[in-house]
Protein backbone atom coordinates (compact mmCIF):
# COMPACT_ATOMS: atom_id res chain seq x y z
CA UNK A 1 0.00 0.00 0.00
CA UNK A 2 1.24 3.48 -0.87
CA UNK A 3 -0.04 7.05 -1.14
CA UNK A 4 -0.55 6.91 -4.93
CA UNK A 5 -2.73 3.79 -4.68
CA UNK A 6 -4.77 5.27 -1.81
CA UNK A 7 -5.26 8.53 -3.73
CA UNK A 8 -6.23 6.66 -6.93
CA UNK A 9 -9.00 4.78 -5.11
CA UNK A 10 -10.38 8.15 -4.00
CA UNK A 11 -10.16 9.60 -7.53
CA UNK A 12 -7.06 11.69 -6.77
CA UNK A 13 -3.38 11.89 -7.65
CA UNK A 14 -0.73 13.64 -5.58
CA UNK A 15 2.11 13.87 -8.13
CA UNK A 16 3.97 17.21 -8.32
CA UNK A 17 4.07 19.06 -11.70
CA UNK A 18 7.39 20.09 -13.21
CA UNK A 19 8.82 21.49 -16.47
CA UNK A 20 9.47 18.33 -18.56
CA UNK A 21 7.41 16.97 -21.45
CA UNK A 22 6.60 13.28 -20.96
CA UNK A 23 3.69 13.19 -23.38
CA UNK A 24 4.08 9.62 -24.68
CA UNK A 25 4.61 8.12 -21.23
CA UNK A 26 1.59 9.87 -19.70
CA UNK A 27 -0.57 8.98 -22.71
CA UNK A 28 0.35 5.32 -22.20
CA UNK A 29 -0.60 5.57 -18.52
CA UNK A 30 -3.89 7.22 -19.51
CA UNK A 31 -4.64 4.34 -21.89
CA UNK A 32 -3.93 1.78 -19.13
CA UNK A 33 -6.06 3.68 -16.64
CA UNK A 34 -8.94 3.78 -19.13
CA UNK A 35 -8.87 -0.01 -19.50
CA UNK A 36 -9.51 -0.17 -15.74
CA UNK A 37 -12.33 2.39 -15.56
CA UNK A 38 -10.26 5.45 -14.58
CA UNK A 39 -9.44 8.60 -16.56
CA UNK A 40 -7.13 11.54 -15.83
CA UNK A 41 -9.03 14.79 -16.27
CA UNK A 42 -7.57 17.42 -18.62
CA UNK A 43 -5.88 19.51 -15.92
CA UNK A 44 -4.35 16.50 -14.16
CA UNK A 45 -3.17 15.05 -17.48
CA UNK A 46 -1.37 18.32 -18.20
CA UNK A 47 0.24 18.37 -14.75
CA UNK A 48 1.39 14.76 -14.97
CA UNK A 49 2.81 15.40 -18.42
CA UNK A 50 5.17 18.08 -17.07
CA UNK A 51 6.33 16.03 -14.06
CA UNK A 52 9.79 14.46 -13.86
CA UNK A 53 10.16 11.24 -15.84
CA UNK A 54 11.25 9.38 -12.70
CA UNK A 55 8.20 10.69 -10.78
CA UNK A 56 5.83 9.55 -13.53
CA UNK A 57 7.37 6.06 -13.75
CA UNK A 58 7.30 5.74 -9.95
CA UNK A 59 3.64 6.79 -10.00
CA UNK A 60 2.77 4.02 -12.46
CA UNK A 61 4.82 1.45 -10.57
CA UNK A 62 2.92 2.35 -7.38
CA UNK A 63 -0.53 1.91 -8.93
CA UNK A 64 0.25 -1.01 -11.27
CA UNK A 65 -0.64 -3.76 -8.77
CA UNK A 66 -3.98 -2.10 -8.00
CA UNK A 67 -4.81 -1.77 -11.71
CA UNK A 68 -3.87 -5.42 -12.33
CA UNK A 69 -6.36 -6.49 -9.64
CA UNK A 70 -9.29 -4.82 -11.42
CA UNK A 71 -11.51 -6.80 -13.77
CA UNK A 72 -11.10 -4.63 -16.84
CA UNK A 73 -13.27 -6.60 -19.28
CA UNK A 74 -16.08 -4.04 -19.46
CA UNK A 75 -13.72 -1.07 -19.73
CA UNK A 76 -11.32 -2.33 -22.42
CA UNK A 77 -12.05 0.14 -25.25
CA UNK A 78 -8.63 0.71 -26.80
CA UNK A 79 -6.93 -1.73 -29.13
CA UNK A 80 -3.15 -1.89 -29.55
CA UNK A 81 -3.44 0.30 -32.64
CA UNK A 82 -5.56 2.86 -30.77
CA UNK A 83 -3.04 3.00 -27.93
CA UNK A 84 -0.26 3.63 -30.46
CA UNK A 85 -2.31 6.40 -32.04
CA UNK A 86 -3.10 7.90 -28.66
CA UNK A 87 0.56 8.52 -27.87
CA UNK A 88 0.93 10.79 -30.87
CA UNK A 89 0.29 14.47 -30.33
CA UNK A 90 -2.46 14.73 -32.93
CA UNK A 91 -4.49 11.83 -31.56
CA UNK A 92 -3.93 13.06 -28.02
CA UNK A 93 -5.35 16.52 -28.67
CA UNK A 94 -8.35 14.96 -30.40
CA UNK A 95 -8.92 12.73 -27.37
CA UNK A 96 -8.49 15.61 -24.93
CA UNK A 97 -11.22 17.50 -26.74
CA UNK A 98 -13.50 14.60 -25.95
CA UNK A 99 -12.29 14.40 -22.36
CA UNK A 100 -13.52 17.96 -21.85
CA UNK A 101 -17.07 16.71 -22.31
CA UNK A 102 -16.91 14.96 -18.92
CA UNK A 103 -16.08 11.50 -17.70
CA UNK A 104 -17.33 9.67 -20.83
CA UNK A 105 -15.32 8.40 -23.79
CA UNK A 106 -16.62 6.19 -26.59
CA UNK A 107 -19.89 5.93 -24.64
CA UNK A 108 -18.24 4.46 -21.52
CA UNK A 109 -18.41 6.09 -18.06
CA UNK A 110 -15.13 6.57 -16.18
CA UNK A 111 -14.06 7.66 -12.73
CA UNK A 112 -12.16 10.90 -13.20
CA UNK A 113 -8.82 11.32 -11.44
CA UNK A 114 -8.18 14.87 -10.27
CA UNK A 115 -5.07 16.57 -8.96
CA UNK A 116 -5.02 16.58 -5.15
CA UNK A 117 -3.80 19.26 -2.80
CA UNK A 118 -2.24 18.49 0.58
CA UNK A 119 -5.64 19.25 2.13
CA UNK A 120 -7.33 16.60 -0.05
CA UNK A 121 -4.82 13.97 1.09
CA UNK A 122 -5.40 14.85 4.76
CA UNK A 123 -9.17 14.65 4.26
CA UNK A 124 -8.92 11.00 3.16
CA UNK A 125 -7.63 10.12 6.63
CA UNK A 126 -9.95 12.46 8.56
CA UNK A 127 -13.10 11.39 6.68
CA UNK A 128 -12.39 7.72 7.37
CA UNK A 129 -12.18 8.43 11.11
CA UNK A 130 -15.42 10.45 10.95
CA UNK A 131 -17.28 7.73 9.05
CA UNK A 132 -20.41 6.50 10.83
CA UNK A 133 -20.42 3.33 8.73
CA UNK A 134 -18.36 0.31 9.72
CA UNK A 135 -15.05 0.54 7.88
CA UNK A 136 -13.83 -2.27 5.65
CA UNK A 137 -10.52 -4.00 6.30
CA UNK A 138 -9.01 -2.03 3.39
CA UNK A 139 -10.11 1.26 4.99
CA UNK A 140 -8.59 0.21 8.30
CA UNK A 141 -5.32 -0.55 6.52
CA UNK A 142 -5.42 2.91 4.92
CA UNK A 143 -5.76 4.53 8.35
CA UNK A 144 -2.89 2.42 9.65
CA UNK A 145 -0.73 3.43 6.67
CA UNK A 146 -1.39 7.14 7.25
CA UNK A 147 -0.49 6.91 10.93
CA UNK A 148 2.77 5.11 10.16
CA UNK A 149 3.62 7.35 7.18
CA UNK A 150 5.03 10.30 9.11
CA UNK A 151 2.59 12.67 7.36
CA UNK A 152 1.28 15.39 9.65
CA UNK A 153 -2.31 14.36 10.34
CA UNK A 154 -5.40 16.18 11.63
CA UNK A 155 -7.52 14.12 14.00
CA UNK A 156 -11.26 14.87 14.48
CA UNK A 157 -12.51 15.56 18.00
CA UNK A 158 -14.09 12.12 18.15
CA UNK A 159 -14.42 8.95 16.07
CA UNK A 160 -17.59 8.58 14.02
CA UNK A 161 -18.18 4.96 14.98
CA UNK A 162 -17.26 3.07 18.16
CA UNK A 163 -16.80 -0.23 16.31
CA UNK A 164 -14.23 1.40 14.02
CA UNK A 165 -12.35 2.62 17.09
CA UNK A 166 -12.28 -0.93 18.49
CA UNK A 167 -11.17 -2.43 15.17
CA UNK A 168 -8.27 0.03 15.08
CA UNK A 169 -7.45 -0.88 18.69
CA UNK A 170 -7.21 -4.54 17.68
CA UNK A 171 -4.61 -3.44 15.13
CA UNK A 172 -2.93 -1.37 17.89
CA UNK A 173 -3.35 1.81 15.85
CA UNK A 174 -3.04 4.90 18.04
CA UNK A 175 -5.92 7.31 17.38
CA UNK A 176 -7.08 10.37 19.25
CA UNK A 177 -9.52 9.67 22.10
CA UNK A 178 -10.85 12.08 24.70
CA UNK A 179 -12.07 10.02 27.65
CA UNK A 180 -10.84 7.02 29.69
CA UNK A 181 -14.13 5.24 28.93
CA UNK A 182 -12.97 4.93 25.31
CA UNK A 183 -10.12 2.74 26.59
CA UNK A 184 -12.59 0.61 28.54
CA UNK A 185 -14.67 0.17 25.36
CA UNK A 186 -11.52 -0.81 23.46
CA UNK A 187 -10.64 -3.42 26.10
CA UNK A 188 -14.18 -4.85 26.06
CA UNK A 189 -14.18 -5.03 22.25
CA UNK A 190 -10.73 -6.65 22.15
CA UNK A 191 -12.02 -9.24 24.66
CA UNK A 192 -14.99 -10.21 22.49
CA UNK A 193 -17.64 -7.95 24.05
CA UNK A 194 -20.43 -6.25 22.13
CA UNK A 195 -19.42 -2.58 21.86
CA UNK A 196 -22.82 -1.66 20.41
CA UNK A 197 -24.11 -2.15 23.96
CA UNK A 198 -23.33 -0.02 26.99
CA UNK A 199 -20.50 -0.84 29.39
CA UNK A 200 -23.02 -1.92 32.04
CA UNK A 201 -24.58 -4.39 29.57
CA UNK A 202 -21.09 -5.86 29.07
CA UNK A 203 -20.61 -6.41 32.79
CA UNK A 204 -20.27 -10.17 32.34
CA UNK A 205 -17.46 -9.87 29.79
CA UNK A 206 -14.20 -11.28 31.12
CA UNK A 207 -11.10 -9.45 29.94
CA UNK A 208 -8.83 -11.66 27.91
CA UNK A 209 -5.17 -12.25 28.68
CA UNK A 210 -3.68 -9.40 26.66
CA UNK A 211 -0.24 -9.70 25.11
CA UNK A 212 2.45 -7.35 26.40
CA UNK A 213 2.18 -5.14 23.31
CA UNK A 214 -1.63 -4.96 23.75
CA UNK A 215 -1.24 -4.05 27.42
CA UNK A 216 1.26 -1.34 26.59
CA UNK A 217 -1.01 -0.03 23.82
CA UNK A 218 -4.09 0.25 26.07
CA UNK A 219 -2.15 1.95 28.87
CA UNK A 220 -0.60 4.37 26.36
CA UNK A 221 -4.07 5.21 25.03
CA UNK A 222 -5.30 5.77 28.59
CA UNK A 223 -2.33 8.05 29.31
CA UNK A 224 -3.18 10.13 26.22
CA UNK A 225 -6.52 11.11 27.81
CA UNK A 226 -4.84 12.66 30.89
CA UNK A 227 -6.88 10.27 33.06
CA UNK A 228 -8.47 11.34 36.32
CA UNK A 229 -9.62 8.66 38.79
CA UNK A 230 -12.71 10.77 39.56
CA UNK A 231 -13.88 10.37 35.94
CA UNK A 232 -13.26 6.62 36.15
CA UNK A 233 -14.87 5.90 39.50
CA UNK A 234 -18.41 5.36 38.13
CA UNK A 235 -17.31 1.84 37.17
CA UNK A 236 -14.54 1.30 39.72
CA UNK A 237 -14.98 -2.48 39.80
CA UNK A 238 -14.61 -2.78 36.05
CA UNK A 239 -11.42 -0.68 36.08
CA UNK A 240 -9.95 -2.78 38.90
CA UNK A 241 -10.62 -5.97 36.89
CA UNK A 242 -8.98 -4.38 33.83
CA UNK A 243 -5.97 -3.27 35.89
CA UNK A 244 -5.48 -6.85 37.05
CA UNK A 245 -4.80 -7.97 33.46
CA UNK A 246 -3.00 -4.82 32.24
CA UNK A 247 -0.43 -4.69 35.08
CA UNK A 248 -0.03 -0.86 34.85
CA UNK A 249 2.74 -0.87 37.47
CA UNK A 250 5.02 -2.48 34.89
CA UNK A 251 4.84 0.72 32.82
CA UNK A 252 4.57 3.31 35.61
CA UNK A 253 7.79 5.10 34.69
CA UNK A 254 6.58 5.77 31.14
CA UNK A 255 2.86 6.15 31.94
CA UNK A 256 2.75 7.42 35.55
CA UNK A 257 -0.73 8.98 35.47
CA UNK A 258 -2.36 5.73 34.34
CA UNK A 259 -0.56 3.75 37.03
CA UNK A 260 -1.67 6.31 39.66
CA UNK A 261 -5.31 6.06 38.54
CA UNK A 262 -5.43 2.28 38.90
CA UNK A 263 -3.73 2.51 42.31
CA UNK A 264 -6.11 5.26 43.47
CA UNK A 265 -9.19 3.29 42.39
CA UNK A 266 -7.97 0.22 44.25
CA UNK A 267 -6.54 1.82 47.41
CA UNK A 268 -7.69 5.45 47.41
CA UNK A 269 -6.00 8.62 46.13
CA UNK A 270 -3.26 8.57 48.81
CA UNK A 271 -2.61 4.86 48.58
CA UNK A 272 -4.67 4.05 51.67
CA UNK A 273 -7.72 1.82 51.66
CA UNK A 274 -9.65 4.33 53.78
CA UNK A 275 -9.48 7.11 51.18
CA UNK A 276 -12.32 7.30 48.67
CA UNK A 277 -12.24 8.48 45.06
CA UNK A 278 -15.39 10.46 44.45
CA UNK A 279 -17.06 10.12 41.07
CA UNK A 280 -17.60 12.87 38.54
CA UNK A 281 -21.32 12.85 39.38
CA UNK A 282 -20.49 13.41 43.04
CA UNK A 283 -18.40 16.48 42.22
CA UNK A 284 -21.14 17.88 39.95
CA UNK A 285 -23.79 17.39 42.64
CA UNK A 286 -21.51 19.01 45.24
CA UNK A 287 -21.05 22.02 42.95
CA UNK A 288 -24.82 22.45 42.53
CA UNK A 289 -25.19 22.28 46.31
CA UNK A 290 -22.99 25.39 46.41
CA UNK A 291 -25.04 27.19 43.77
CA UNK A 292 -26.29 27.19 40.18
CA UNK A 293 -23.29 29.09 38.81
CA UNK A 294 -20.79 26.66 40.36
CA UNK A 295 -22.60 23.67 38.87
CA UNK A 296 -22.86 25.23 35.42
CA UNK A 297 -19.15 26.08 35.43
CA UNK A 298 -18.37 22.36 35.72
CA UNK A 299 -20.99 21.18 33.21
CA UNK A 300 -19.89 23.66 30.54
CA UNK A 301 -16.69 21.58 30.24
CA UNK A 302 -18.74 18.35 29.95
CA UNK A 303 -21.16 18.85 27.00
CA UNK A 304 -22.61 15.31 27.03
CA UNK A 305 -23.27 15.44 30.78
CA UNK A 306 -24.72 18.95 30.43
CA UNK A 307 -27.21 17.64 27.86
CA UNK A 308 -28.32 14.81 30.17
CA UNK A 309 -28.89 17.18 33.10
CA UNK A 310 -30.44 20.11 31.21
CA UNK A 311 -34.04 19.06 31.87
CA UNK A 312 -33.32 18.59 35.60
CA UNK A 313 -31.62 22.00 35.84
CA UNK A 314 -34.47 23.81 34.06
CA UNK A 315 -37.07 22.11 36.29
CA UNK A 316 -35.23 23.32 39.37
CA UNK A 317 -34.65 26.92 38.22
CA UNK A 318 -36.58 29.34 40.43
CA UNK A 319 -37.07 32.10 37.84
CA UNK A 320 -36.59 33.02 34.17
CA UNK A 321 -33.24 34.69 34.94
CA UNK A 322 -31.77 31.37 36.09
CA UNK A 323 -33.23 29.67 33.01
CA UNK A 324 -31.55 32.26 30.78
CA UNK A 325 -28.25 31.85 32.66
CA UNK A 326 -28.44 28.07 32.16
CA UNK A 327 -29.23 28.37 28.44
CA UNK A 328 -26.38 30.84 27.88
CA UNK A 329 -23.93 28.39 29.46
CA UNK A 330 -25.49 25.56 27.47
CA UNK A 331 -24.89 27.45 24.19
CA UNK A 332 -21.15 27.44 24.97
CA UNK A 333 -21.10 23.65 25.33
CA UNK A 334 -23.66 22.82 22.60
CA UNK A 335 -21.30 23.13 19.58
CA UNK A 336 -19.35 20.18 20.97
CA UNK A 337 -22.37 17.83 20.78
CA UNK A 338 -23.56 16.15 17.58
CA UNK A 339 -26.53 17.50 15.63
CA UNK A 340 -28.64 14.37 16.03
CA UNK A 341 -28.58 14.79 19.82
CA UNK A 342 -29.54 18.45 19.48
CA UNK A 343 -32.55 17.55 17.31
CA UNK A 344 -33.63 14.93 19.84
CA UNK A 345 -33.21 17.43 22.67
CA UNK A 346 -35.34 19.96 20.76
CA UNK A 347 -38.12 17.39 20.26
CA UNK A 348 -37.92 16.45 23.95
CA UNK A 349 -38.29 20.02 25.27
CA UNK A 350 -40.97 20.96 22.73
CA UNK A 351 -43.36 18.58 24.54
CA UNK A 352 -42.31 19.32 28.10
CA UNK A 353 -45.39 21.45 28.82
CA UNK A 354 -47.46 18.24 28.62
CA UNK A 355 -47.66 15.28 31.02
CA UNK A 356 -46.12 12.29 29.22
CA UNK A 357 -45.80 8.72 30.39
CA UNK A 358 -42.15 7.71 30.21
CA UNK A 359 -40.80 4.18 29.86
CA UNK A 360 -37.61 2.32 29.03
CA UNK A 361 -37.02 -1.18 27.66
CA UNK A 362 -34.53 -3.22 29.68
CA UNK A 363 -33.73 -6.79 28.57
CA UNK A 364 -36.81 -6.82 26.36
CA UNK A 365 -39.19 -5.69 29.14
CA UNK A 366 -40.91 -2.32 29.23
CA UNK A 367 -40.44 -0.49 32.55
CA UNK A 368 -42.37 2.65 33.45
CA UNK A 369 -40.46 5.66 34.74
CA UNK A 370 -41.71 8.38 37.09
CA UNK A 371 -43.67 11.18 35.42
CA UNK A 372 -41.75 14.46 35.29
CA UNK A 373 -43.27 17.77 36.37
CA UNK A 374 -44.21 19.95 33.38
CA UNK A 375 -42.09 22.99 32.50
CA UNK A 376 -43.55 26.44 31.87
CA UNK A 377 -43.87 27.25 28.16
CA UNK A 378 -41.91 30.48 28.61
CA UNK A 379 -38.95 28.54 29.97
CA UNK A 380 -39.28 25.98 27.16
CA UNK A 381 -39.16 28.71 24.49
CA UNK A 382 -35.92 30.04 25.98
CA UNK A 383 -34.38 26.56 25.84
CA UNK A 384 -35.61 25.93 22.28
CA UNK A 385 -34.18 29.27 21.20
CA UNK A 386 -30.84 28.30 22.68
CA UNK A 387 -30.81 24.97 20.79
CA UNK A 388 -31.63 26.80 17.54
CA UNK A 389 -28.81 29.28 18.18
CA UNK A 390 -26.40 26.37 18.78
CA UNK A 391 -27.40 24.72 15.49
CA UNK A 392 -27.07 28.01 13.61
CA UNK A 393 -23.61 28.50 15.09
CA UNK A 394 -22.52 25.00 14.05
CA UNK A 395 -23.85 25.35 10.50
CA UNK A 396 -22.38 28.85 10.10
CA UNK A 397 -18.88 27.45 10.69
CA UNK A 398 -19.16 24.77 8.00
CA UNK A 399 -17.61 25.30 4.54
CA UNK A 400 -19.82 27.15 2.08
CA UNK A 401 -21.99 25.00 -0.20
CA UNK A 402 -22.02 27.53 -3.03
CA UNK A 403 -25.22 27.87 -5.03
CA UNK A 404 -27.88 25.59 -3.56
CA UNK A 405 -31.51 25.15 -4.55
CA UNK A 406 -33.84 23.70 -1.93
CA UNK A 407 -37.06 21.99 -3.01
CA UNK A 408 -39.92 23.49 -0.93
CA UNK A 409 -41.64 20.09 -0.92
CA UNK A 410 -38.87 18.81 1.37
CA UNK A 411 -40.80 20.55 4.14
CA UNK A 412 -43.54 17.92 3.76
CA UNK A 413 -41.21 14.92 4.06
CA UNK A 414 -40.99 13.01 7.32
CA UNK A 415 -37.65 13.64 9.06
CA UNK A 416 -36.68 10.54 11.09
CA UNK A 417 -34.45 10.58 14.16
CA UNK A 418 -32.89 7.35 12.93
CA UNK A 419 -31.92 6.62 9.35
CA UNK A 420 -33.61 3.22 9.76
CA UNK A 421 -37.01 4.93 9.90
CA UNK A 422 -37.24 6.06 6.29
CA UNK A 423 -41.00 5.87 5.75
CA UNK A 424 -44.25 6.33 7.61
CA UNK A 425 -45.23 2.74 6.80
CA UNK A 426 -42.11 1.14 8.23
CA UNK A 427 -42.66 -1.04 11.29
CA UNK A 428 -39.32 -1.72 12.98
CA UNK A 429 -39.02 -4.58 15.43
CA UNK A 430 -35.98 -5.59 17.42
CA UNK A 431 -35.08 -9.14 18.46
CA UNK A 432 -37.75 -10.96 20.52
CA UNK A 433 -40.33 -8.22 19.83
CA UNK A 434 -43.74 -8.93 18.33
CA UNK A 435 -45.56 -7.03 15.62
CA UNK A 436 -48.66 -7.31 13.47
CA UNK A 437 -48.96 -7.29 9.69
CA UNK A 438 -52.34 -6.08 8.42
CA UNK A 439 -54.12 -8.96 6.61
CA UNK A 440 -54.65 -8.83 2.84
CA UNK A 441 -51.85 -6.34 2.26
CA UNK A 442 -48.49 -6.75 0.62
CA UNK A 443 -45.61 -6.59 3.07
CA UNK A 444 -41.85 -6.94 2.96
CA UNK A 445 -40.13 -8.42 5.99
CA UNK A 446 -36.46 -7.54 6.15
CA UNK A 447 -34.12 -9.52 8.38
CA UNK A 448 -30.78 -7.92 9.15
CA UNK A 449 -27.99 -9.86 10.82
CA UNK A 450 -24.33 -9.04 11.36
CA UNK A 451 -21.39 -11.40 11.26
CA UNK A 452 -18.49 -11.28 13.71
CA UNK A 453 -16.64 -8.63 11.70
CA UNK A 454 -19.65 -6.30 11.78
CA UNK A 455 -20.42 -6.57 8.05
CA UNK A 456 -24.17 -6.47 7.47
CA UNK A 457 -25.85 -9.46 5.83
CA UNK A 458 -29.29 -8.58 4.45
CA UNK A 459 -32.02 -10.93 3.34
CA UNK A 460 -35.41 -9.97 1.96
CA UNK A 461 -38.56 -12.06 1.94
Amino acid sequence: MNLNTIALQKGLTSITPGTENNLELVASIQAKLMTCGYMLDVFTFGQLRTSKYSDVTNYYNDIEDHLMSINSSKFTILSTTQVTDLVTEMALHAALGRFNEGSKYEGKEFKLIRAATEKHIHEIFTNLLLSEAILSNDDLEVIKWFINSGIRLFYPEQMGNVENMVNLAKMQVKVKINHPLDVMIMAIGMSGGDVSKSISENRDVLFKKFTRSERKYLIAMLESTSPDPRAMSNITGKWIRLGEVLHPGEFKKKYPQSAFCFLALRRGPKGTRTSKVHSQDWHINEAFQMGLAQGLNILVKLPAEFMKRLDWIIRNCSNIVEVAETVNKWKIAAPYTDNKKLYELYNHFDKRDEVNQRSVIVNGKKTKLPTLAVIDRTDIDVVLGGIKDALKYKFSHLPELGKVWIDPELDDIFLPNSTSFTAYTLLKLHAEARGEIVPETEAVVKFIAADFTGNKIEEYI
